[in-house]
Order: structure tokens, then sequence, then C-alpha cells
């Protein structure tokens, strides 16, 4: 199975070759080597390949990369090959572990496996060899599947070339394999870890004590800001956190939550004219009013959830389209995003067991939650904290995380928290508060980071990888150090090499 790279050493003297296409944030691929939305980026064949092309069945978006094989046996791609493009890996000296995965779909047969791996060579250019994965077996019924590897280098692999290498085996002449999402990262709880503020400078001042951070959250309509003509408007804190005199590395994930009037969408015209002069690498992801449940909904569709996912299922067309138009679609992603609330058993809205408000994957690439830990922060992760918490919000968090998970988990969907918050210090720890967070911390709520850290990282969905943890730094949910908040936060952040981007 060991085909692919040579043994070729480079120099400093040389030039390093690019990924071709803009960055993605906490990704160490490009999006065009991600996405497949503009052809096949630099990936290429190895062996056992007779075509490698792009494809319209595809996970996410439009596209996919299309392998064929060409004959019986193991099929081959790489990210180029030898001298070709080197990607930066173990940047704190040590031997860290990574994440190598995509989606994939082949035929509906079985006896096809998976494998990953990663090249290695040293700071002056000498080949180290593979690290090879261990294979992980397709499914059999020619459905998407989430396909994941944790690989761990060794401290003196400086950098990969020809990598990502993947090998399929079990193929025969004619054999399709699609592949999409790819992801090459640090193994860590998500994808993108970040955290909100109210303002740009307030992000800023977050990013450089909490940081690097990768994301962050705007509202646009209801009691904010109305949604700006285009990208570059001063009211638009994700255009504004990269206007600073010092601005993070690449912008920030923005999870933009879109609250037009009662009954209405943001027209195609209105969303394409917010999308003008969005950067090249600035990745979005659009939600239609952001936890729905506790909401009144009433229009053509009928009421309460059945016409909040019919506006939902407009206003994604909507952007979809819009972003297709402007050549933005590998930037620009669509999520529902559930309060945490909704789905305690006995609680106010939704039955946890009907999942009602869960609009269909067929409109949403993500599925976020906004879960606050309101003091029943014990220490122990999201699927087990059973406290009492603040009783004016439905009792314990456990069957709150849980619940909502059950309606998401089968879709394959990746998953996420798009607001997270701690407060152990008392029973009512919102209402705008600004004392809840060092005040009342304990070492709990540093035990429940860790705690959290760990489960998210081990795919709680069961089929699908967490993209998202962003912490909602504000008011009362605000930690110091006292008892190693920010040093656990950080420490989540850089784990195996730290954050891509921010």
């Amino acid at each position: 199975m060991g085909a692919g790279l040579s043994a070729v050493a480079t120099t400093a003297a040389q030039a390093v070759p690019q990924q071709s296409g803009p960055s993605w944030p906490g990704n160490l691929l490009s999006m065009n080597n991600a996405d497949f939305e503009n052809g096949i980026g630099d990936w290429t064949s190895v062996s056992n390949i007779s075509s490698l092309t792009t494809g319209t069945d595809a996970f996410l978006h439009g596209h996919s990369l299309k392998i064929v094989a060409a004959g019986t046996g193991t099929s081959v791609i790489q990210l180029t090959g030898a001298s070709g493009i080197e990607i930066p890996v173990n940047p704190d000296g040590k031997s860290d572990t990574y994440r190598v995965g995509a989606y994939i779909k082949m035929a509906a047969a079985s006896g096809h496996t998976t494998e990953f791996d990663l090249g290695c060579y040293d700071s002056s250019g000498n080949w180290l060899g593979w690290e090879l994965g261990t294979p992980v077996t397709n499914n059999s019924n020619g459905t998407w599947q989430w396909v994941e590897d944790q690989i761990k280098l060794p401290a003196d692999c400086t950098h990969v070339q020809g990598s990502p290498r993947a090998q399929f085996t079990g193929m025969h002449s004619g054999g399709p394999i699609n592949m999409d999402e790819a992801w090459f990262a640090p193994d860590r709880a998500a994808l993108m870890i970040g955290a909100y503020a109210p303002s740009s400078s307030a992000w800023q001042t977050n990013n450089g004590n909490l940081g690097p951070l990768q994301s962050d959250k705007v509202f646009f309509g209801g009691g904010s800001p109305a949604l700006p003509g285009q990208w570059n408007d001063p009211s638009n804190k994700c255009y504004e956190i990269m206007q600073a005199p010092n601005p993070p590395a690449q912008p920030p994930a923005c999870i933009i939550n879109l609250n037009p009037a009662a009954g209405s969408v943001y027209t195609e015209a209105q969303i394409q004219a917010f999308f003008t002069g969005l950067p090249a690498d600035q990745t979005v992801i659009m939600v239609y009013h952001g936890e729905p449940e506790g909401d009144s909904f009433s229009g053509s569709c009928g009421s309460g959830a059945a016409e909040y996912i019919c506006e939902f299922e407009q206003e994604t067309g909507n952007v979809r389209t819009a972003a297709a138009n402007l050549g933005l679609t590998e930037n620009v992603f669509t999520s529902d995003d559930s309060a945490s609330s909704a789905y305690v058993a006995n609680g106010a809205g939704m039955s946890p067991t009907a999942c009602g408000w869960i609009v269909p994957s067929s409109s949403v690439d993500f599925y976020v939650e906004d879960h606050y830990e309101r003091g029943w922060a014990d220490g122990s992760n999201l699927s087990l904290q059973t406290g009492n918490g603040d009783p004016g919000y439905n009792g314990a968090g456990a069957p709150q995380w849980n619940n909502w998970l059950g309606c998401v988990a089968g879709t394959g969907k990746p998953i996420g928290l798009a607001e997270y918050g701690l407060c152990s210090g008392g029973a009512n720890c919102n209402n705008g508060s600004t004392t809840c967070g060092a005040a009342g911390s304990t070492t709990d709520d540093t035990n429940t980071l860790a705690a959290d850290n760990t489960y998210l990282g081990n795919e709680p969905s069961g089929s699908s990888p967490t993209l998202l943890w962003e912490y909602w730094y504000d008011k009362c949910w605000e930690f110091d150090n006292s008892n190693g908040e920010i040093t656990k936060w950080q420490s989540i952040e850089n784990q195996n090499g730290g954050a891509i981007g921010g």
C-alpha cells in the first residue's frame, strides 16, 4: 500500500509552492483542496486511477472530488508530489497529533477501506518517511460517510509534502469514489474554536487575551443592526475585526444570525448585496433565526415549527443562490442554530422527542446549538451534567444536550456549539449580570472546560466531526484566570500545535 512520495530534499533557497485557493479557519487544507467547488485543487493521481475530476454528487455545496479506479486493487491519490507543497506541522516543536478526514462515498459494496497517510520531512528537508494511518472500513450502502484518523507525527517532522495521501482498497475497474469536505488539522475538540464579543474591539481584545480565536458571531435584524448593503460596512463586526491596526492572520469564521421581520426572509438581492466585497478567505456560516423554538411564527406554511422551517428553507435558497452568483459557494455555509433549553424533558417549548424544529438536512450544512451551563458546571461533560442549575432554564444540562444531539446525530452533518457559556456562581446566571464570571467561578469551571474538550473531540454524534466551539465571552459568562480558566481555554486552543488562522 506504500505508493507515492520519494525522498527528495528541499533547501531554504527553493521557493515553496503554496496551495491553490484561499485558506480556511482551522484547516491546513485550502478551500480548493477541501471543498472542490473550483476544480480538483492540488490533488494528484498516484496509482490505479483512470480519472481525477470533480463530480456533482457532493456532501456539501455542489461538487466533490471524483476518483475513478483504473483496475482492481488499491487506488491512491495525494496532495501534490515530492518537492511540492509544504505544509508546516509541529509548530511547538513537540510530537503533535493531527486529524485527517473527509466525507467519502463509494459504490454500494463491501470490502472497501480508506487510509490517510502523512509524509514527513525535517527542517533541513530530509525525508523522514511515511506516518501511516489506520485503514477505516467504508460502509457498504453507497452513502456518504465521515472517515477520519488521528496521526501522531515525530517531533522532528517540521513539514509534510505529498500529504495527505489517501488510499482506497478493494477497487475494481471503473469503481467510483467521491471525496468532499477534507480536513487536515491539529487534533482538537473542534475544527474552529472561537469566542463571541459584542464589538469588534472587544473581539480583538479577547483574541489577544484568550486567543488565537477562529470564529465570532454577529446578529442582523430584530433588535440588532439591519443587514448591511455590502460586506465592508462599519456595522458589520466581522468586517471591522480585520480593519484593526493588528488584525488576526486571517478572518475568523463568522456565524451570521439573520433575523428579518416576522413572516419574511431577506431576498436573494439583499443577501447578494451583503456578500459583495466578501474576502476570498472569509468563511461565513449563515443562520436563519437562531434559537427559534420559543418564538412565534405564522405565514403561508402555517404556524410554529412548520412556518419556521418553511422560512428557513426559503432563506437557504436565497443564500446559496447569492453565493453562487458571486463565485463564493465554497466560502458560504448554512446552519440550523437551536436553543438547548427547548430540549429538556417536560421543559417549555417543543417535546424533546419530536425534533420538530430541526431543519431538514438538505437545507443545512451544519447543526449547532446554543448551550449555557447555568449553575450546573460541575466538572463533568455536556452529556453528564445532572445538577438542577438555574430553575428558570429548565433544570439540568445533560438532557438538553443529549435530546438535541439525538435529533441531529443521524444526519451525518458536522455539529457544534455556536454559543457556549459556563456559570457555576449561583442559580440565576443571566439577566445581564456582570458578576457571574470571575466572581462566581470555581475550579468546576476549569474542570468542565477540560471535560467538554475531551468529549467534543471524540465526535459525540457518532457519525460526524465537531466543527465549532464558540465561547460566549460577554457579561456574566466571562471568566478570568483565578482558577486557571484562561490557561485551560488557551491549552484547548493550542492543543496539538494550536489554532490554524485566527
